[in-house]
């Protein structure tokens, strides 16, 4: 990553940049999941207006706050849709009952609105739900305080407690616990009050930051496949020179091995063996047989 897109470093006016370019990345991502969602509800793009504007909206409205089953879904697939792919977390999450998800989102925000703003305890509250860990809660705590909240990304994570070296950086494992979201929302309060005070005062909301992130790491991405792919292309390219016309050298025939003069010597000694002069031979029971009593034969040599 570049040192001027470092989150440390980042100036207002790259960081605004960044974050202009964020429609444009959606909807670069945006595919219909079915041809029932003809409306582009079901992309990326229509998922993501649900998250940051519908949502939010619809929450301001109620007196009693809280989320419903449907629009935790909502969020659940926009996180799918936005990140990797986890096939059992949708059917997790759609297990909880319509009563317990409007519960549990309810004591969560009241708790988070008694705790000044405190995430953490809202959050412990919201992995009670099946399918909720650390990150999908906080998806679920943004849309209530898009402004204090991040959701906590891959990318957006990576990008405010950046590291170098081997294992660290975009190649960072994550371990998605309490402790780590924790640094996280610390970081990302960082990043806003240097950019806020570099602006003159603008507001900064803690989603834009997290938005910005995501954008960073997702371009990253695209420019490490798009140099791979040259590296390829010119391994290929080196490769018809050394041979142009792709002919295959034929192999050489493989030379059967000679047989040992022991191995031949115990040939002949089968061959030559006589049999005894009176002998009774009986053939052994096998499945096949049908377990048929064996049948005994008698040879006699003639002197």
């Amino acid at each position: 990553m570049k040192l001027a897109l470092r989150a440390e470093s980042i100036s207002y006016t790259d960081f605004s940049n960044t974050l202009s370019r964020y429609p444009s990345l959606i909807a670069s991502l945006s595919k219909p999941s079915s041809s029932k969602q003809a409306d582009g509800s079901d992309t990326l793009s229509g998922l993501d207006e649900y998250r940051v504007q519908v949502i939010p909206a619809e929450l301001a409205k109620l007196d009693k706050k809280h989320l419903t089953k449907e629009q935790v879904e909502l969020l659940i697939k926009w996180k799918l849709k936005h990140g990797k792919w986890r096939p059992r977390l949708a059917s997790l999450v759609s297990s909880n009952s319509p009563s317990s998800i409007e519960n549990t989102t309810h004591d969560a925000f009241a708790l988070y609105s008694a705790k000044r703003g405190a995430p953490q305890p809202a959050l412990n509250v919201l992995t009670r739900l099946s399918g909720i860990g650390p990150a999908s809660a906080s998806l679920l705590l943004s849309v209530y305080d898009p402004d204090n909240v991040p959701f906590f990304s891959d990318e957006a994570f990576k990008w405010v407690t950046w590291e170098e070296g081997k294992g660290k950086g975009w190649d960072r494992r994550i371990s998605y616990n309490n402790k780590e979201y924790t640094l996280f929302v610390e970081a990302v309060q960082e990043v806003r009050k240097r950019l806020e005070s570099e602006s003159g005062g603008k507001s900064i909301a803690a989603g834009d930051v997290e938005r910005a992130g995501w954008v960073i790491g997702k371009e990253d991405e695209g420019a490490m496949s798009s140099e791979n792919e040259v590296k390829e292309g010119i391994k290929t390219d080196e490769s018809k020179k050394r041979n142009p016309k792709g002919v295959t050298a034929p192999r050489a025939p493989k030379i059967p091995a000679k047989e040992s003069s022991k191995q031949r010597g115990n040939g002949e000694k089968s061959q030559k063996r006589k049999l005894p002069t009176s002998a009774t031979t009986t053939t052994p029971t096998t499945k096949e047989d049908g377990g048929r009593e064996p049948r005994r034969s008698k040879r006699t040599h003639n002197s």
